[in-house]
């Protein structure tokens, strides 16, 4: 049970950072755009 919840833990933890990381790059994407726009 221990073990599990450390699996758990470091996949949620992994999975959240991916999430920020995609975040981040449509950010950067979106702003970019918006910078040639004008």
């Amino acid at each position: 049970m221990y073990i599990y919840s450390i699996y758990f833990l470091y996949y949620h933890t992994t999975q959240k950072s991916k999430a920020l990381k995609v975040a981040h790059l449509i950010h950067k994407l979106l702003t970019t755009q918006r910078v040639n726009y004008d």
